[in-house]
C-alpha cells in the first residue's frame, strides 16, 4: 500500500493504492482478483458463524464433562490433610505459625519493656514519669497565667534595682 494523492472532499483524506508487493504478499496476480465489498462481508459472516459453532460446541462438551461427574459432597478438604500437604512441601502449619506468632510477640513485649526501662533510666528523678501522674502531652501548651499572677510578675519586675540609679 502507498499514499496515492488527497480527496477534493472535506478534510481532504488520504488516498491509498495496492503495490505489486501488496498483491504478491496476498498471493494475488492481479487488484481484480481482490474480493468486492460484498463478498467481504459474506467471507467474514460465515468466519464469525464458524466461530460460533466452534465455541458453542466447546461449551457443550464442558457442560456434558460438569455433568458426567459425580457430585462430590466433600468438596472441602479436611484439616489435617491441608496441613499434611504443607509439611510435604516443608511448610509450616498453622498451628506451627501460631507458635512462632506468640514467641516472637513475646520477644517484643521484652524489648518494648527493656527499652521503657532504659528511658526511665536516663531520665532526671524529678522527670520520671509517676503511675499517678499521666506523662505531660507533647501536644499541650502551658497554660496563660492567670490575671493575679500577671501582676505580680509585673510588680516584681518594677521593684527590681534599676543598673545606674543612684538610689
Amino acid at each position: 500500500m502507498r499514499i496515492a494523492g488527497r480527496a477534493e472532499g472535506v478534510g481532504r483524506p488520504l488516498l491509498y493504492a495496492t503495490t505489486a508487493e501488496f498483491l504478491q504478499y496476498l498471493g494475488l496476480n492481479r487488484l481484480h482478483d481482490l474480493p468486492n465489498l460484498e463478498e467481504l462481508e459474506a467471507m467474514l459472516a460465515a468466519r464469525e458463524e464458524e466461530m460460533r459453532r466452534e465455541e458453542d460446541e466447546e461449551l457443550r462438551a464442558m457442560a456434558e464433562a460438569r455433568d458426567s461427574e459425580p457430585l462430590d459432597e466433600t468438596a472441602v478438604e479436611p484439616a489435617h490433610s491441608i496441613e499434611d500437604k504443607l509439611r510435604a512441601r516443608d511448610l509450616p502449619t498453622l498451628d506451627e505459625l501460631d507458635v512462632e506468632l506468640d514467641e516472637k510477640r513475646s520477644t517484643i513485649e521484652r524489648v518494648a519493656a527493656r527499652v521503657e526501662q532504659e528511658r526511665r533510666a536516663e531520665l532526671p528523678p524529678e522527670e520520671h514519669p509517676t503511675q499517678h501522674d499521666p506523662a505531660p502531652s507533647v501536644d499541650t501548651a502551658p497554660e496563660p497565667p492567670t490575671s493575679e499572677e500577671a501582676l505580680e510578675t509585673q510588680s516584681t519586675a518594677s521593684e527590681a534595682p534599676r543598673t545606674g540609679d543612684s538610689s
